[in-house]
């Protein structure tokens, strides 16, 4: 499986005129399925939950792409860290969280409490709206941008908080 990082590249590529062909330009109704095909294009494994939502992990992130909205029109990628962090970390996160709002468009980060009441998560999500349709070539780059934005917000977590990779709970996941 390839990490976030190839999306970038392939994403270039087509930026500089490889993806001007007219299918890759054509305006169509954001749909669940069109999201599969982009994940199977790149040979990514995901699974499907039980709302209908797609699930996998890349690289070090717990990664979901739901399709939402009254006519499905909102994709929404959203990211969790591995790490499950406990609760005297979460002063450094908050500032952590802010420091990066701060210099960062995308994405929007966030943490939440976990139902231990004894740890919380970091999360992050990357949404766009595509009423009036979107094109393969923008459904490519908002997936590399949503993809690429969240690794980059979870890596300066935790290099804020001296995480290692290595110390992640595999036992979740």
């Amino acid at each position: 499986m390839r990490g976030v990082r190839g999306l970038f590249s392939r994403a270039r590529r087509r930026d500089s005129g490889a993806a001007s062909a007219p299918a890759a330009q054509q305006v169509r109704p954001l749909t669940r399925e069109r999201v599969q095909e982009l994940l199977e294009r790149h040979g990514w494994v995901y699974e499907t939950d039980c709302d209908g939502d797609l699930v996998g992990r890349w690289d070090d992130d717990l990664l979901t792409f739901m399709v939402r909205g009254e006519s499905g029109e909102m994709l929404n990628v959203m990211g969790y860290m591995l790490e499950d962090l406990p609760l005297e970390r979460l002063d450094e996160v908050r500032f952590a969280l802010e420091e990066w709002h701060r210099e960062h468009i995308w994405p929007t980060c966030f943490w939440r409490e976990n139902d231990d009441a004894l740890t919380f998560s970091v999360g992050a999500s990357h949404m766009v709206d595509w009423e009036h349709g979107v094109a393969d070539c923008q459904l490519e780059q908002q997936v590399a941008c949503a993809m690429g934005t969240i690794a980059d917000a979870f890596a300066d977590v935790r290099s804020r908080l001296a995480l290692r990779a290595d110390n992640l709970n595999e036992s979740q996941w």
